[in-house]
């Protein structure tokens, strides 16, 4: 149920492209945690305590590897004994910010800064080619990651359904 048009030899040329993290996709609607299907996430208080009082959209990710770990810890429905160690939340989109995605995640690297340490923004890289996006997927699937995911940095964000400006790899 991901937003995400699957790539099919497109030219992503100025496109950004971040790492696709094996993790479960979280909202931030600025007072609680969400998955995807509209469930609230039972988080530990020093997992969400510093995040902004403006949404976030990200991946609840501990690592590769980790996928059953997170979804367990995202599934249970108290934070009471849950081991949230090592669990990152790493932001990728402002659904509530202005302009297309490159400005909305200027907006996010610029309160960064006053985020958590165990929150983080997904590093994004402009593509110059085709060339250069084979290499990054390369580099990326040879040490064990997924695959890739990149926006049309002037794309707006999409709250239902699949989106053009959003393309997995």
């Amino acid at each position: 149920s991901m937003d995400y048009t699957t790539f099919s030899g497109a030219d992503l040329t100025g496109w950004l492209v971040s790492e696709k993290l094996d993790g479960v996709r979280g909202l931030w609607d600025g007072r609680a945690l969400w998955t995807r299907q509209g469930n609230k996430v039972a988080a530990p208080a020093w997992f969400v305590a510093g995040l902004p009082a403006w949404p976030l959209d990200g991946e609840i990710y501990a690592g590769p590897g980790t996928l059953a770990r997170v979804s367990g810890l995202v599934r249970r429905e108290s934070a009471r004994g849950a081991d949230w160690s090592g669990v990152r939340f790493c932001v990728f989109d402002a659904p509530a910010a202005a302009g297309g995605f490159a400005d909305r995640l200027q907006q996010i690297n610029e309160a960064a800064i006053l985020l958590p340490a165990h929150v983080g923004t997904c590093a994004h890289f402009e593509c110059t080619g085709p060339e250069w996006l084979a290499r990054y997927f390369e580099a990326v699937t040879a040490r064990g990651g997924e695959g890739l995911v990149a926006r049309n940095p002037g794309g707006a964000y999409k709250t239902t359904g699949r989106s053009n400006q959003v393309m997995k790899i």
